[in-house]
């Protein structure tokens, strides 16, 4: 295919993206190019079961990622061709995580992957609301 009629990749459109009502374990990241060429970047995801699914040319790039469990962010380990991770701030209940076989996020990130990302405890619902105003630019009430 000349690069000319390449499909163009598209960020995602979520923004502000309530996830609690998605099976559990579901991953957050949607594809309508049959798994591949999709940038979610700058969006805040809620509940969610698992951060992101992996596919080639994928962007998971500065999400905020509030996780129902201490698990569901795989990192930048094993991706496929042209897919980046990076920069994303997760949440899980007890502000832990281990990734990539045996190592903590923070241990991961500091070895030189998944640049940028920060590990946190669970927002209150409150300032998860918070978030998502600012996300959005709606002001607080």
């Amino acid at each position: 295919m000349p690069a000319s009629s390449k499909p163009r990749t598209k960020p995602s459109s979520c923004q502000a993206c309530l996830t609690d009502a998605r099976p559990p374990g579901l991953a957050v990241r949607r594809s309508d190019f049959g798994g591949h060429d999709n940038y979610h970047e700058s969006n805040i995801y809620a509940y969610a079961g698992s951060c992101f699914g992996k596919g080639n040319n994928l962007r998971f790039v500065n999400n905020s990622c509030v996780l129902r469990s201490d698990r569901g962010y795989d990192s930048d380990c094993g991706l496929p061709s042209g897919m980046i991770v990076e920069g994303n701030a997760v949440y899980t209940p007890r502000g832990k995580l281990t990734v990539c076989g045996n190592s903590s996020l923070s241990e991961w990130v500091a070895q030189g992957h998944d640049h940028g990302t920060t590990l946190h405890p669970t927002p209150t619902d409150d300032a998860l609301v918070a978030m998502g105003r600012e996300l959005l630019g709606i002001a607080a009430e």
